[in-house]
């Protein structure tokens, strides 16, 4: 976080037109005492709201007061970004000046790293020598993450993020803007404008999230993975998902729980329990072998571990046997949708 507003205090941008809205979500150390330290270090104004929620209620609360101060545009930037470009915010106010009203958003270069240490001494290299990315190119998306992103006063008027989603709100918030008949458009750059730093087994609040809150507004984020990967009918908007890596996990834990499935009718049938006991043990083995690399790589410890793997396989389970339903329910709102975003697909240079 301390970067994160060394890096804003860096911005070319005229300070007395900024101001910082920090929302604690439920922090349990002294975030927000060292958030209010660093804002009069730099000599930011801003305000620091502390209340209980999730992502796009925090996201909705920082709307809520930048349009009571009449702000022209809202610039969210998550807390463990370091923005390497200081005339982003110049860059893309003037691209919505342009071409909008639009939401913009910078693509963000994800870093990783093994201690704690060795991400301070980045961010504080990164935010010193942050300089000008040079060309961007900008073009239509149906969507974007909100790590780095500008949304106008005309649009945070008229569509908030929904509170029901606890992951996935970003894609849903552009799900509702091209909705709204507004548009998005995707900023990248040769160079890195920004940079989003995390340690994977402390910063992922996906996996320390517990499986209701995980699993809160599935039809919804369902329905973002169709909108996502949409072909303009069910079995394009399957094959699509598949090619991605996140639709390739999905299927593992559809078909890890098939060969379960399989394996005990057969363990139950006299004629096939051999097979039974092969498929058992084969699901067995997938799991175990998913399940330590899982603790490895992001959990914390082996519960941890088991929570993660349920709450994602209840959501690859009814995303995957859902989407069919959903392609077909949703297929003309889909396709207006998607007529409007390639319409919109001109791609433009950004000095």
């Amino acid at each position: 976080m301390g970067c994160t507003l060394q890096s804003i205090a860096s911005l070319d941008y005229p300070r007395d037109r900024l101001a910082v809205i920090i929302v604690d979500g439920g922090s349990e150390d002294d975030s927000v005492d060292i958030a209010r330290k660093l804002l009069n270090f730099y000599g930011l104004k801003g305000e620091i709201v502390v209340k209980p929620c999730n992502i796009p209620e925090g996201r909705n609360i920082c709307i809520s007061k930048a349009l009571e101060t009449n702000a022209d545009y809202i610039f969210f930037i998550d807390s463990d970004v370091v923005i390497a470009d200081k005339g982003i915010l110049a860059k893309l106010t003037e691209f919505d000046m342009r071409y909008g009203p639009c939401v913009v958003s910078a693509n963000t270069k994800f870093k990783f790293f093994s201690s704690l240490e060795e991400l301070r001494l980045f961010c504080s290299r990164a935010a010193e020598l942050g300089g000008d990315s040079g060309m961007m190119l900008a073009g239509a998306v149906p969507w974007s993450g909100m790590s780095l992103t500008l949304i106008p006063r005309c649009i945070a008027e008229q569509v908030r993020f929904d509170e029901d989603l606890t992951f996935a709100e970003d894609a849903y918030y552009g799900y509702l803007v091209w909705r709204g008949g507004y548009k998005v458009y995707g900023v990248n750059a040769d160079k890195p404008i920004a940079y989003d730093v995390n340690l994977p087994k402390h910063t992922d609040i996906y996996i320390r999230m517990g499986v209701r809150e995980y699993l809160r507004g599935l039809y919804k984020k369902a329905l973002i993975i169709v909108y996502t990967y949409y072909g303009g009918g069910v079995l394009k908007t399957m094959i699509r998902l598949l090619r991605n890596i996140r639709g390739r996990r999905m299927l593992f834990h559809f078909l890890s729980m098939l060969i379960l499935a399989i394996g005990l009718v057969m363990l139950f049938t006299a004629s096939l329990q051999l097979w039974g006991l092969a498929f058992t043990i084969l699901h067995m083995v997938a799991d175990l072998s998913y399940l330590m690399r899982l603790w490895k790589v992001k959990c914390r410890n082996i519960h941890q571990a088991l929570a993660s793997l349920l709450k994602y396989r209840i959501y690859s389970l009814y995303a995957l046997l859902s989407m069919p339903i959903i392609t077909l329910k949703h297929r003309e709102q889909l396709n207006k949708l998607h007529r409007a975003i390639r319409d919109e697909a001109e791609l433009y240079w950004m000095r």
